[in-house]
This record gives C-alpha cells, sequence and structure tokens, in this order.
C-alpha cells in the first residue's frame, strides 16, 4: 500500500521569520553583564535572558573574564605606527633583500595565527607578539 501526500505551499499571507542580526558586543560590554552573572544568588539563565544571549556565550564570556581578556587595559589594540609613502618608478624595479640566514630567524604560532620574525629582534617586540597574539 502506497501512502499519498501531498504537499501545500504556504499560504500567501505566510512570511517567513526574520533571523536575527548577531550583535557584536564591546569589551565593556561583556564585562558589565559578566559582573552581573557573578553573584552566587544569580541565574546565568536569567542574566543572559535579560540581555538576549545564549546562556552559553555568556559562561564563555566568564572564563574570558576570569583570564583577564575582559580587562580594560585588552579593549584596544595597541597602535603601530605606519607612514605610506609613494612609489618611486626607482622601488617598483628594486628586489626586496633576503633575509640574512646567518642571523637566524623566530616563527610564532598561537592558535590559527603564524608570524616568523628573520634576523635580531629586540625582546619588547617579541614580548609586544606576544600579548597582541594573546587576544
Amino acid at each position: 500500500e502506497m501512502l499519498e501526500k501531498s504537499i501545500s505551499p504556504p499560504p500567501l499571507d505566510w512570511v517567513a521569520p526574520i533571523r536575527q542580526v548577531r550583535k557584536n558586543r564591546s569589551i565593556e560590554e561583556k564585562r558589565k553583564i559578566v559582573l552581573q552573572s557573578l553573584s552566587p544568588t544569580t541565574s546565568i539563565a536569567a542574566v543572559a535572558r535579560s540581555h538576549n544571549i545564549n546562556p552559553n556565550l555568556l559562561h564563555t564570556w566568564r572564563w574570558q573574564y576570569r583570564r583577564g581578556e575582559l580587562d580594560e587595559k585588552n579593549s584596544t589594540a595597541p597602535l603601530i605606527p605606519v607612514r605610506i609613502e609613494q612609489q618611486t618608478s626607482a622601488s617598483v624595479n628594486s628586489t626586496i633583500a633576503a633575509p640574512d640566514a646567518a642571523a637566524g630567524h623566530l616563527e610564532i604560532i598561537v592558535d590559527d595565527a603564524r608570524v616568523l620574525v628573520y634576523g635580531s629582534v629586540q625582546s619588547e617586540v617579541i614580548h609586544a607578539v606576544f600579548r597582541a597574539l594573546r587576544r
């Protein structure tokens, strides 16, 4: 016996639900929400609901807070001075010198970020690279 099913299209007045856009919250906002959730008598689910976020996301932010990743010092990335110069015809034909193999190199891999440093580098620069990659 074969069962027949008919599939009818949705009514014309039916509207697909609108997908909510994910809100990117600042470090300050995350820290404020986490601080609300730290009281032993507070329900994490209730705090998450009141801010329209998933409780799992709030747990992630709590872990980041405990590791110091939501501190004010981490709220902005350090800026590195950059100077952009107009390219001259002489620089178009020049080649980039290969790094001095005798000076050595350092490869830093943190999660999915990879940094190669050739030659001798001051320790302050290496520390700054590590701090930036930990974020």
